[in-house]
């Protein structure tokens, strides 16, 4: 049995009336319930989204200015030493290094707190991290640089060099490489933090080549330096110059094996000139001290020598036998000696300019003696005594080793005769008779 129930139209929207009252009154309790979130859904959800995304962009556009030039600079576009280089790459990418890192962080600290997306912060820690050992080097090679040029080195490292041996000796700079500088110099061997460190080659702009040890990027230990004329030097360097031990050779064959204080021959050594040989000591690059001189002719000098000549005590010997004893200036005989001429003559006394001259004493091989004044080039001019060796003198002026002049002649009985004497020659005068009796000629030896 049903029953139909019939409703007006009035009853009717009524009842629709009451269905729109109770869902107004829903919706506005809904509201006032979570009217926080219903704002950020309809109001912060769309900028929040816009900056993020415009930090990752600019994230990696300032990343990409840090990375590019970087190895542009490692591939040697930029040349090391250029404006470019030190404008930008040097001073300029720790700052860029350092706000790209703030601004990676500051995401990396937000992901965290916010969404806990823990791919997002693992991206973030492994792009710092490697952003951390990018920056190790440059930080550790402009120190050390510093350091370099606060000593006084000529040699200042590299920054970076190119062409590493591998990712690590990359991230470190250390390792195998080159490095090429817009001024020509090359180097090519070990780097520790960007410095030549350890065995290695540097081409100079003047193609002087060293190859050898580097020690922090100065030449320091053993190596061998070949110059653009052909000299070389292979020994000891410290501070970038020879210094210690060492063997330096000229082109044509002249070489010196020794001694070297900052860069010059200085202490033991020998120098060898074809066939003239020194062995002693050096100061400044000079002879200096006590030395042995060699020379073409087979003979030596032993002795002192100052300014690279002789000067001072020594000993001159000469290959057909002749030999001086005594002072030297310049290299000639100077002041007091004794010379032995290889006939057997000994002369004794002043030297000047290389020859006997002034007071001396000359004893001929057959005993005889002649003790005065010698002039220039050793002649027996001015005053002076010559004695034979049968007791025989003559007292007197001389003139080129000839009587000149008043003297006196005594013979070995006694007997004498005195006046003037002209070449030698002496006239005898009787006073009784008043007339020349005849001569009186003197011999004297010449050497």
């Amino acid at each position: 049995m049903s029953i139909e129930v019939e409703h007006t139209e009035a009853e009717l929207a009524e009842a629709e009336e009451a269905v729109v009252e109770l869902a107004g009154v829903e919706l506005a309790e809904a509201e006032e319930a979570v009217p926080e979130l219903a704002v950020e859904s309809a109001e912060d959800i769309t900028p929040k989204s816009k900056g993020v995304f415009v930090l990752a962009i600019l994230s990696v556009l300032l990343f990409c200015a840090i990375t590019i030039p970087y190895f542009l600079y490692v591939l040697g576009i930029f040349a090391q030493d250029s404006i470019l280089a030190s404008i930008w790459v040097r001073p300029a990418l720790m700052g860029i290094a350092l706000a790209v890192a703030g601004a990676w962080l500051f995401r990396f600290v937000a992901r965290i707190k916010r969404s806990r997306d823990w791919v997002a912060v693992l991206l973030s820690a492994l792009f710092l991290i490697a952003l951390i050992l990018v920056s190790i080097p440059f930080l550790v090679s402009v120190s050390v640089n510093w350091i370099a040029k606060s000593l006084g080195s000529e040699f200042v490292a590299p920054v970076t060099f190119i062409k590493p041996a591998g990712v690590g000796d990359f991230l470190t700079l250390g390792g195998k490489g080159e490095r090429i500088l817009a001024n020509g110099e090359r180097y090519v061997g070990a780097f520790v933090h960007g410095i030549p460190h350890g065995e290695g080659e540097l081409t100079t702009p003047e193609d002087d080549v060293y190859a050898g040890y580097f020690e922090k990027g100065v030449l320091e230990g053993k190596g061998t330096l070949t110059m653009v004329s052909e000299d070389v030097y292979e020994g000891d360097f410290v501070a970038g110059v020879p210094h210690g031990t060492g063997v330096y050779t000229w082109r044509n064959g002249w070489m010196y094996e020794g001694a070297f204080v900052n860069g010059k021959r200085t202490g033991k050594g020998v120098l060898t000139e074809g066939e003239k040989i020194y062995t002693g000591d050096f100061v400044d690059g000079m002879r200096e001290g006590k030395g042995h001189q060699t020379f073409y002719d087979g003979g030596y000098y032993e002795g002192d020598f100052t300014g690279d000549k002789a000067t001072g005590v020594g000993t001159r010997v000469w290959t057909d036998g002749v030999i001086y004893e005594g002072d030297f200036v310049d290299g000639k005989y100077e002041g007091k000696g004794r010379i032995v001429y290889s006939c057997g003559g000994i002369y004794e006394g002043d030297f000047t300019y290389g020859y006997a001259q002034g007071k001396g004493k000359y004893t001929w091989p057959n005993g005889d003696v002649y003790e005065g004044d010698f002039a220039i080039y050793g002649e027996r001019t001015g005053y002076g005594v010559y004695t034979w060796v049968d007791g025989g003198r003559y007292e007197g002026e001389l003139v080129k080793g000839l009587p000149q002049g008043y003297g006196k002649l005594i013979f070995a009985d006694g007997s004498a005769h005195e006046g003037n004497f002209v070449d030698g020659v002496l006239n005898t005068y009787c006073v009784i008779c008043g007339s020349y009796e005849g001569f009186v000629s003197v011999n004297l030896s010449e050497n």
